[in-house]
Order: C-alpha cells, then structure tokens, then sequence
C-alpha cells in the first residue's frame, strides 16, 4: 500500500474490483475534529472504517458541482457517539453515509 503525506489511511471495499482498498482521511481533518472537542466525530472514524469496509451500497456520480466523480458509501454502523464521545445505539431507521473525493480521500 502506498503512503500519502498528511493523510491516515483506512482500507475499506473497492466497489469496481469487489476486492479492497486504500482510502484517507486527511490527518488535519481529524486534528481540527479533536481540537474543538467534536469527540462524536472524531470517534466517528471507527464507523468511517466500519461502513467503508462493508457498505450496503455504494452510489458513484454525485450530482454535486465537482463531484461527479466521487462515490458515497452507505450502510448500518454497529453504533454512534454522543457530543461528549460515549458510545451508543445506533439511531433507528437511519443509514451512515461516507464521501469519497475521485482520488480516494474521504471529505465528508
């Protein structure tokens, strides 16, 4: 696997291949999270890795300006967190979605 400066990596489904993947996630990113004590979205990264890993459907083509060729990645995470980090249930009827830019960093 190739190393991308001021990234972290997390390997999840290539959807093309069937096979797997590196994808990133900025390391500024998830600084600027923890700096301002955004524990539920700096933990979020395990469900990041969670549903990247096993997506019940992955949609290419956002019609967003720019992001024609970035994917979304949807599935079920095993749990959420709250504002001060703590682990819990996952919310009812609601799915966990990832974006992927084109050259496989995750922005969203």
């Amino acid at each position: 696997m190739r190393a991308r400066p001021g990234c972290s990596s997390l390997v999840g489904l290539d959807p093309v291949t069937g096979g797997t993947k590196e994808y990133w996630v900025e390391n500024d990113l998830i600084q600027y999270f923890y700096k301002l004590g955004w524990q539920h979205k700096f933990k979020a990264l395990h469900s990041v890795k969670e549903v990247i890993g096993q997506p019940a459907v992955v949609f290419r083509g956002l019609c967003r300006d720019g992001q024609e060729e970035a994917m979304c990645f949807a599935g079920l995470a095993s749990h959420r967190y709250s504002n001060h980090g703590a682990e819990l249930p996952p919310p009812h009827g609601m799915t966990f979605v990832v974006y992927v830019r084109s050259d496989d960093v995750i922005f969203r």
